[in-house]
């Protein structure tokens, strides 16, 4: 991670040695999407299967809500920019089901988690190439967190059912690389679009609590790493006389694991931003 943090301080500090003294200017604003997500703890959530007769089933109870965020560019040359955005969600539900044979046996396990969180933070610096055409490079890092109960119907015993508790974590970071376009298509509108390539590094914890009976506490970790992309839309209209800027669009993300054939991480949706640019 160190390695990356100093060859995208490097690149800004190489790119400004190139450019000419310019006044810095500023934007600020604030986003709100509404947006589907498939969390990157699915797999853990889903567990073992080792029924040979029942299969594995997962569903996003609620696989849409509204996603909070802000972002911040600095403008430090008529070419080079280095900014931050954030988002924050809550309020995503899902749940699991399959068979295990952890004590001989068969148990059907029952999960439901009834919030997910969900905080994302990009930091780029960009690159001017032209008018139109621009490159970033950057840094993401993704933070998921969930809290859930579960159900275990032992089939020898169906009239019994034994709960527990458990909190699932699951946190990556890694770079991206990308290019941009702005096209003025008219007075005060521009069409943006970008494509960005990410690589990621994660890790997903488990604690599990309260199992009687079945298996005692214990907290599980497993790592990986994903490669994808994100491909987003926006059209951009300048209030005039004024230094606001509204825009409309969407964005469609997934990362693809390196180690598990079908495991992901998906996340699109539609946004709505306005930012202030100013001077200083």
């Amino acid at each position: 991670m160190k390695k990356y943090l100093i060859l995208l301080i490097s690149t800004l500090v190489f790119l400004l040695m190139l450019e000419d003294t310019y006044a810095i200017s500023i934007k600020a604003g604030a986003n709100v999407w509404y947006a589907w997500y498939e969390p990157g703890f699915k797999t853990q959530l889903m567990g073992e299967n080792e029924s040979t007769t029942w299969d594995n089933n997962f569903e996003m109870i609620e696989p849409a809500e509204f996603v909070y965020g802000g972002l911040l560019a600095l403008n430090l040359s008529e070419r080079i920019s280095i900014g931050g955005v954030f988002s924050y969600g809550a309020g995503w539900k899902c749940k699991s089901n399959y068979y295990n044979n952890p004590t001989g046996t068969e148990i059907h396990m029952f999960k439901s988690i009834n919030k997910i969180e969900r905080l994302e933070t990009d930091i780029s610096i960009s690159y001017s190439l032209s008018s139109v055409f621009g490159v970033f490079f950057g840094w993401k890092y993704l933070d998921e967190h969930g809290e859930g109960t579960y159900y275990y119907f032992p089939l020898s015993m169906s009239s019994q059912i034994l709960i527990g508790e458990f909190d699932i974590n699951f946190y990556s970071t890694g770079p991206g690389v990308g290019l941009s376009a702005t096209i003025n298509i008219a007075k005060n509108l521009y069409l943006i679009s970008s494509i960005t390539g990410i690589y990621q590094v994660s890790r997903v914890t488990v604690d599990i609590t309260g199992i009687s009976r079945i298996q005692e506490s214990k907290k599980e970790e497993q790592t990986d790493k994903y490669l994808g992309g994100s491909l987003s839309m926006n059209m951009a209209y300048v209030i005039p006389d004024t230094s606001v800027t509204l825009s409309l669009g969407g964005r469609y993300q997934r990362l693809n694991s390196l180690k598990e054939q079908n495991k992901r991480i998906l996340f699109y949706g539609i946004l709505i931003s306005a930012i202030y640019s100013f001077n200083i």
